[in-house]
């Protein structure tokens, strides 16, 4: 395979250590052609976290290389068109990886009996909806059950030919992995016991310090395990109900969010709740997270100064920026002039079902977009809107976005319109509309995309997305 110099995005290369010999490559060939560019997250500043990534470019012929600095086993996640894949990577070695074969996504080829055993256990967030049974006033069996689970994969990791450095990192993955399930369990039965003004059973709490114990979160193998930074964020909840009672915390974070000032009032308490050694990299990541679910919150920009002056040699700060930038031009864009036509359907606050949405455009064929300014699916989408206005525009169709945001994010709705120059009709659905896009539709996920002949009928309420142009265009 043909070896290519890699080009970094970023000044930084990523590194386990200070060391200054590149001491492990990753090459790989990409076979779909779609894919121009690779994303990478690896451990440097003594920790893993994919919120923050350096790219590679894919050459003419589908080759590229990473090298890396590391001392010590760890992981290292890419990212692609075609998939996500995370491998376990250790010094002095190399890596071949193809990108779009038939078998998968992103292949390691020449797995290794870890990588192998890796690849099969569960993946999936631990501290996502679904994960747990929605009924957990059982909690001890399912307590128990997730705690089976873990014991089982640490008994089979046992038995894998592998050296002790990446035996000691799966094991402190899984660990991480199933302590932020029990935290998450704990964190539900504490806030329902709080909720109906009961007192939270004492082996819940127990369970969930045993989950967050500084010990555990200080290790420096704990650092470099995927799911680091939300067991951090179940340590910042488990410190926060230990020192607060919760009618407390309520008020005072209803009140921080009406300020605008939420973001600024979590980091001033992780700054007292959590092990000091590990405050930069959780403060960076904070502003990361939540820069990354565009809401562009005004706040993180302030919040993000403020990391500078705690942390101005951090080299988390290249990452963040950039970040941080795409807020500051959203404001600047929202500021300025615009040509674009934005249409709000005349009391549209009133509007409760969707024949009453299609009523002022009737006679016209619509294609209706439902999304919010929190989905970030719903935004991706948005990429594409120039040229979805102008096959909309040639076909003769009105396009109708239909809005699920609450009151309180009405002024973040109206400046992403014009941010993302959304020309068009729209509404901000009301509790009653939602209710009857239920039954029309369901249960249903966004961004979700309809169809509406002139006669004001729905012939597909599953219609293709912008992004995909092509079988769009075939349908209206």
């Amino acid at each position: 395979m043909k070896k290519l110099q890699i080009l970094l995005l970023f000044a930084m290369t990523l590194s386990a250590c200070n060391t200054k010999k590149e001491n492990v490559t990753i090459e790989g060939t990409v076979k779909d052609k779609k894919t121009t560019e690779l994303l990478y997250s690896a451990t440097f500043n003594e920790n893993f976290n994919n919120w923050f990534k350096d790219s590679v470019i894919i050459d003419s012929t589908g080759d590229f290389t990473i090298s890396l600095n590391i001392d010590q086993t760890c992981f290292i996640s890419l990212f692609s068109n075609s998939g996500y894949k995370q491998i376990i990577i250790e010094p002095e070695n190399t890596y071949e990886i193809e990108i779009g074969s038939e078998q998968e996504p992103i292949e390691l080829v020449n797995k290794s009996d870890a990588q192998q055993f890796y690849d099969k256990l569960p993946s999936s967030p631990p501290n996502a909806f679904g994960f747990l049974p929605e009924d957990i006033s059982d909690y001890q069996n399912i307590y128990d059950s997730i705690r089976t689970m873990l014991e089982k994969e640490l008994q089979d990791l046992r038995t894998i030919n592998c050296s002790d450095e990446v035996r000691n990192l799966i094991s402190t993955d899984r660990q991480v992995y199933y302590n932020l399930a029990f935290s998450t369990l704990a964190s539900r039965i504490n806030v329902t016991s709080l909720r109906n003004n009961e007192t939270t059973p004492i082996d819940i709490l127990k369970m969930w310090g045993n989950a967050v114990s500084d010990t555990f979160l200080t290790n420096s193998t704990t650092k470099k395990t995927s799911y680091y930074y939300d067991l951090l964020g179940m340590s910042f909840w488990y410190n926060l109900y230990s020192k607060l009672d919760y009618d407390s915390i309520k008020v005072i974070r209803n009140e921080k969010r009406e300020q605008g000032l939420i973001h600024s009032y979590n980091i001033e308490l992780a700054k007292s709740l959590l092990p000091k050694e590990i405050l930069e990299f959780y403060f960076a990541t904070y502003i990361q997270s939540s820069a990354k679910q565009t809401k562009f919150e005004e706040e993180l920009i302030s919040l993000f100064e403020q990391f500078r002056t705690d942390y101005p040699n951090s080299k988390y700060i290249s990452y963040t920026q950039t970040s941080i930038d795409k807020i500051a031009d959203f404001y600047l864009k929202v500021a300025a002039d615009s040509n674009e036509e934005y249409t709000f359907v005349d009391n549209y606050e009133n509007i409760n079902s969707l024949a009453d949405c299609i009523l002022p455009l009737k006679g016209k064929q619509i294609y209706i977009d439902i999304w919010s300014t929190s989905c970030g699916p719903c935004k991706k989408e948005f990429e594409y809107n120039e040229k979805l206005k102008e096959t909309l525009k040639n076909k003769d169709v009105e396009i109708l976005y239909i809005s699920l945001d609450s009151d309180q994010n009405k002024d973040r709705w109206e400046n992403m319109i014009k941010y993302y120059n959304l020309k068009g009709n729209h509404i901000r659905a009301n509790e009653k509309l939602e209710a009857d896009l239920e039954r029309e539709l369901g249960r249903f996920g966004i961004p979700r995309y309809l169809i509406i002949d002139k006669q004001g009928n729905i012939v597909n309420s599953d219609a293709p997305r912008p992004s995909n142009l092509s079988e769009l265009e075939k349908q209206l």
